[in-house]
C-alpha cells in the first residue's frame, strides 16, 4: 500500500519537540511514504501555512470523489 503523508509542524512545539517529528520524517521516508512536511515558526498552535497545506495536500482526493458523484 502506497500512502501520501501531510506532516505539519512548528519549530517551537513543546508537546511534540521538532526532534520527535523528523524522526517521524526519516522513518515514513524510509517506508517509501510519499510525505511532505510543512514546518512554521511556531508552537502547537495551528498556522494559516498548515491549513493551506492541509487544503493543497486534499484538493487531488476531493477532486477525485467529485467525479465519482
Amino acid at each position: 500500500v502506497r500512502a501520501r503523508v501531510l506532516i505539519t509542524a512548528g519549530e517551537n512545539d513543546p508537546i511534540c519537540p521538532p526532534g520527535l517529528t523528523r524522526s517521524l520524517e526519516r522513518w515514513f521516508t524510509a517506508q517509501g511514504t510519499q510525505l511532505e512536511s510543512v514546518w512554521h515558526a511556531g508552537g502547537h498552535g495551528l498556522a494559516q501555512v498548515e491549513l493551506d497545506a492541509t487544503r493543497r495536500f486534499l484538493e487531488p482526493a476531493l477532486r477525485r470523489q467529485a467525479e465519482v458523484v
